[in-house]
């Protein structure tokens, strides 16, 4: 039997597990398999015989250099969250550009020609830009630091402002997605509308949802995001199609839990 697991650190809290157990009604094995370093995880995966390995914070860019062949998405962000071995090398993919683009097409977002704004430039945010540009949108990617941002030789050029200037200046944009910790400060300054829609990467925390709700914004969880990642990774994993009615059924529980 195959077997299949999530590495990063404190991972105890993860759905993928539940995710992956529906997509393939107990066909294959998935494991959370929490490690401290990235080297630590890789070795981890030989010894367990591991087919496939999903990467979450903060390995995503760490594990970049112990990848042999990655993808032409990889190579723009410079992130990946699934790995897996093949003939002595490892492969790396990345399919949070899928989790973003697909959570706002499946809630009926047309994202060609919109206005959206990227909230951080560490991975997630790089995968959020990417797929929105992919799909036809104008990006503006808000950080802190905005010569990180341009110091991507590798990335698309794409328009910067610095998260201060941006936070309260956001009429503009349709579409929002929070790639950045959710700090007191976001929740304070973030101006929100009723003509947003607003992803959020990270699931465990609902803090902007209820500012969200408040300012009558429409909220998508990342809950959506890992769903829609999800979907591309297991098909990677096994190339077999996951049963994906199942795996939305298991995010609605979650959601409505």
């Amino acid at each position: 039997m195959k077997q299949f697991a999530l590495t990063g650190i404190s991972i105890a809290h993860s759905r993928s597990l539940q995710l992956f157990e529906a997509a393939y009604h107990g066909k294959y094995t998935y494991e959370l398999m929490p490690a401290t370093t990235v080297a630590e995880a890789l070795r981890m995966y030989e010894e367990k015989g591991l087919s496939g390995m999903n990467i979450t914070t903060p390995f995503k860019e760490a594990i970049i250099p112990y990848i042999d062949i990655m993808n032409e998405d990889v190579c723009k962000i410079g992130a990946a969250n699934i790995v897996f071995r093949r003939n002595n090398c490892w492969m790396g993919h990345n399919s949070d550009v899928h989790g973003v683009v697909n959570s706002l097409r499946n809630a009926g977002i047309n994202l060609f020609g919109a206005d959206c704004l990227v909230l951080g430039w560490g991975g997630a945010g790089r995968a959020a830009t990417l797929g929105l540009l992919k799909a036809g949108a104008r990006v503006t990617v808000a950080n802190r630091t905005v010569s990180k941002v341009e110091a991507m030789s590798a990335f698309p050029p794409v328009e910067t402002l610095p998260l201060d200037e941006v936070l309260k200046q956001t009429e503009k944009y349709t579409v929002l997605v929070n790639a950045l910790p959710v700090l007191p400060e976001l929740v304070e300054r973030i101006r929100l509308y009723p003509h947003h829609v607003l992803l959020e990467a990270d699931y465990t925390c609902g803090i902007l949802r209820d500012v969200a709700r408040n300012a009558g914004t429409r909220y998508l969880s990342g809950l959506q995001w890992l769903l829609y990642q999800a979907i591309p990774a297991f098909r990677l994993f096994t190339n077999e199609e996951p049963d994906v009615a199942a795996m939305q059924l298991i995010m609605n529980k979650v959601v409505h839990h």
